[in-house]
């Protein structure tokens, strides 16, 4: 499986820069800007797009009575980069949720009616830091996003790299998503009204939302 080090290393063969030695501490400029936006990059790459290997399910604890519409609030996970679905602990789909932020505890927060239950049960992007656990087809997304981020930077912004980069990345979404979601072993039917509403989507064509791919 890749690591950091090979991640830096594709973008910057993608951008026709030298290899570096050291994630950590880079030798070349290129490696420095590289390094520098990796993380929010590898986020920003879990959190656009579904990943069945950093998808997790998980209980969250109720924080206390709402301060908004709703009745409860319950503590939105701090690896948390992509809520999918919220359930009851019974296992019973709720659909009629909002995220927000709770002053008292400074923290995000899910509020809900769930009469008062001690736990909610979420499925869920994990903040997957461990490059040994992403899968093949993944990697080489963020690779390619890593290289459009650091692109203008690198090449100046009059280089023409960018719009070839983006064309292989878009071929290489329509593979990555494609087969991730193949892959999943359970069914979860239709996703909500307000959960296609969240996703971008006006259509009203039934979708499993194990092939939604995000815009």
């Amino acid at each position: 499986m890749a690591t950091k080090l090979e991640v830096l290393n594709r973008s910057l063969g993608w951008l026709g820069q030298p290899s570096i030695n050291d994630p950590d501490t880079p030798e070349s400029t290129a490696g420095k800007i590289l390094a520098a936006i990796y993380d929010q990059v590898r986020r920003e790459v879990l959190s656009c797009y579904l990943w069945n290997f950093a998808e997790v399910t998980a209980d969250t604890e109720r924080l206390g009575d709402s301060e908004s519409l709703y009745d409860d609030d319950y503590l939105y996970p701090q690896k948390c980069l992509k809520l999918l679905l919220v359930m009851s602990d019974e296992g019973e789909r709720l659909d009629d949720y909002r995220i927000g932020y709770n002053v008292a505890s400074d923290t995000r927060v899910i509020q809900i009616d769930n009469d008062g239950a001690s736990t909610l049960k979420l499925i869920y992007n994990y903040d997957v830091e461990n490059m040994f656990h992403w899968s093949p087809m993944a990697v080489s997304v963020l690779s390619l996003k890593l290289a459009i981020g650091g692109c203008n930077a690198i090449l100046g912004k009059e280089n023409n790299m960018l719009s070839a980069l983006n064309d292989l990345l878009t071929e290489e979404l329509k593979d990555a998503v494609a087969v991730d979601g193949q892959e999943q072993k359970y069914p979860i039917e239709e996703i909500s009204e307000i959960e296609r509403a969240r996703l971008g989507y006006d259509t009203d064509e039934p979708m499993n939302v194990l092939n939604v791919q995000f815009p």
